[in-house]
C-alpha cells in the first residue's frame, strides 16, 4: 500500500513538472545535431533538422513578438552548416540562394557577413555539380566582398575545371586550371599537394598525360625553390602537404 501511494504521488508530481522541466531546443542544439549528421554522411537528415528548427514558434522569422533573448536566430556557423549540406548534395541553386539570404536577409537566416568558409563551401557545391561557370561567379563575389581567397578556394576551382562543357572552358580543355594555378601563385597563395592533385586530375579528364606530367614538374620546381629558400639540405626530404595525392593522380 505504501509503495502504491508513493508511486501515485510520484506520478502526480512528474505530471505537474515534466512539461516545465523539458529544456527548449536552442540554436546550439540544432547546430550540433546537424553538424553530427553531416559528419555521418546524412546531409538530408541535417536539412530536415533545419526545417524542424524553422517550424519552432521562437524561430526568428516565425514570430516577432518573442523577445530576442528567447528567439532562435541563426548565425554564420549555423548558416555554413546548412551550406555544407547543400554542398554535399550538389544543390547549387539552394546554396546560392542561402548566400543571397545571408547578404539581404530571408526566411532561413537574417542578414550576416559570409566568411571564407561560406564561399569555399559554396564552391564545394559547384564542384559536386560540375558547374564551373557558377564557381567562377562565386569567386567574383568572394573578391567583391573583400575576402582574400586561400589555397582551398583555388584548389576547388581547379578541381571543377573540365568536368563538363561551360562558357569558361571546354569539356576537354585544362588550360583554365593552369591559369588558376598561376593566379594563386601571383597572389602568394602556396599550392599544396591537393592543388596539384586537382590540376593533374583535370588533365587526366582531358586525356592530356603530357600536361599531367607538366603539373608534376611544376610541383617539383616549387619544392626545389622552397628547399633553397628554407635552407633545407639536399639529403633531407622535403614534401608538400598531401603530396602523395598528386603522385597518385599522375599514376
Amino acid at each position: 500500500f505504501k509503495m502504491r501511494k508513493a508511486a501515485s504521488l510520484s506520478q502526480r508530481y512528474y505530471s505537474r513538472t515534466s512539461l516545465k522541466s523539458i529544456p527548449t531546443p536552442t540554436l546550439v542544439t540544432f547546430s550540433t545535431i546537424m553538424s553530427r549528421a553531416v559528419h555521418l554522411g546524412k546531409p538530408l537528415v541535417a536539412i530536415r533538422l533545419w526545417n524542424i528548427m524553422r517550424r519552432q514558434t521562437n524561430f526568428f522569422s516565425a514570430c516577432s513578438s518573442v523577445p530576442n533573448s528567447l528567439r532562435i536566430i541563426p548565425d554564420v556557423r549555423a548558416a555554413n552548416i546548412l551550406m555544407n549540406c547543400y554542398a554535399k548534395l550538389g544543390y547549387v541553386d539552394l546554396a546560392k540562394d542561402l548566400l543571397l539570404q545571408m547578404k539581404t536577409g530571408g526566411e532561413d537566416v537574417p542578414i550576416m557577413h559570409p566568411n571564407i568558409v561560406t564561399f569555399n563551401t559554396l564552391l564545394d557545391a559547384c564542384f559536386k555539380a560540375g558547374e564551373l561557370d557558377d564557381a567562377l561567379a562565386v569567386k567574383e563575389q568572394l573578391e567583391g566582398s573583400g575576402i582574400f581567397p586561400d589555397a582551398r578556394t583555388y584548389t576547388t576551382l581547379i578541381a571543377t575545371v573540365a568536368r563538363k562543357a561551360s562558357s569558361a572552358s571546354g569539356a576537354n580543355d585544362p588550360t583554365l586550371a593552369f591559369s588558376l594555378l598561376q593566379e594563386m601563385q601571383a597572389l602568394d597563395i602556396r599550392p599544396n599537394g591537393m592543388t596539384y592533385s586537382a590540376l593533374i586530375d583535370a588533365c587526366g579528364r582531358c586525356r592530356r598525360s603530357d600536361l599531367a606530367l607538366k603539373g608534376l614538374r611544376l610541383m617539383a620546381d616549387q619544392k626545389a625553390k622552397e628547399r633553397v629558400l628554407l635552407g633545407i639540405p639536399v639529403n633531407q626530404n622535403h614534401t608538400l602537404p598531401q603530396e602523395v595525392g598528386a603522385w597518385t593522380a599522375a599514376i
